[in-house]
């Protein structure tokens, strides 16, 4: 019994069927796309696409998770309707948007799952809300304007300045006027300067000659401190001394204070004398004729005192 022959053509059919398979499944799988996984597909509405073509992905927090099957226009809402299936493994909250973004500069567009917070989940075919990103271009714009508009003024007050270097530099007698209040500010600073170093010197002198004056005399100095403490001790010793002898002086005062007292009040023959205006009147009146006469006796001696050796005549009658 002879085996039956597979036909050469058919076999490089299958090679050729088998073949355009790997194709396939390999371009799926570097889209994305796995051919075993099950999935998944939503619609969204979008009054523009900004270029977003099938085959672009869907991400989830930038990681790839789908990506666009089919993209079509409604004639009766105007809108831009896109299909997009996604990994089931992913579970959707049914107010989960679907953000058309720019991935680069380049404009390469793709969309965005942003996950939303409702306990209800999506179901296959469900349509997402849908919405267009900034691109990055305008966000860039966004960004740098506010930036531009601080560098003109920024550029402006620059301008303004060097503007006004420029006039000053051109007035030659405000130029002189502030070079030579310069100079005058820097020989100022200098005699400044040389006069702080005079003094600086003379100090250091007047403080060496103190330290030199200070270890001349240190001998001195505690002599005199040895003569202060022996001062001190001989005062203390003699403050009880001196005490009894205030002691005693009070005493006297006290007693004096006393016969004052008595005298002013008229107690006594010391006070009778003292206060009697008569015996004032009496000592008065003889000290006056005590006077009288010894003016008398100045004038007129014979009168008082004769004096005679051979004795006195006898005046004829």
């Amino acid at each position: 019994m002879q085996k039956s022959k597979i036909p050469k053509e058919l076999q490089v059919g299958l090679l050729t069927i088998v073949v355009i398979a790997l194709i396939i499944i390999g371009l799926s799988y570097l889209k994305g796309y796995s051919v075993l996984a099950t999935t998944d597909s939503f619609y969204s509405v979008f009054p523009d696409v900004k270029g977003l073509k099938p085959g672009d992905q869907v991400l989830v927090q930038g990681h790839q998770i789908g990506q666009v099957s089919d993209i079509y226009y409604d004639n009766k809402t105007h809108n831009v309707v896109v299909l997009f299936w996604i990994n089931n493994e992913l579970e959707l909250p049914k107010d989960t948007k679907a953000q058309i973004f720019a991935k680069d500069f380049l404009g390469t567009m793709s969309i965005r799952l942003i996950l939303g917070k409702s306990k209800t989940m999506a179901e296959s075919g469900d349509t997402l809300a849908g919405e267009v990103a900034p691109a990055m271009t305008d966000e860039l714009k966004d960004n740098i304007m506010p930036i531009a508009e601080k560098l003109d003024t920024i550029l402006l007050k620059l301008n303004t300045t060097i503007t006004g270097i420029n006039t000053f530099m051109k007035d030659t007698n405000t130029l002189k006027s502030w070079k030579y209040n310069i100079s005058q500010t820097l020989t100022n600073t200098k005699k400044l300067t040389a006069n702080s170093n005079v003094l600086v010197a003379k100090l250091k002198q007047t403080s060496d000659s103190i330290n030199a004056l200070i270890s001349e005399n240190k001998n001195n100095f505690n002599k005199i401190s040895e003569n202060v403490v022996g001062i001190t001790s001989k005062t203390n010793e003699m403050l009880p001394a001196f005490k009894n002898n205030i002691d005693t002086l009070q005493q006297t005062l006290n007693r004096l204070n006393i016969l004052l007292d008595s005298l002013n009040k008229g107690n006594g023959t010391a006070a009778k004398f003292l206060n009697d205006p008569r015996v004032y009147n009496d000592l008065d009146k003889t000290i006056n004729s005590l006077n009288d006469l010894l003016e008398e006796l100045n004038k007129h001696p014979e009168r008082f005192v004769h004096f005679s050796i051979f004795g006195r005549k006898q005046k004829q009658k």
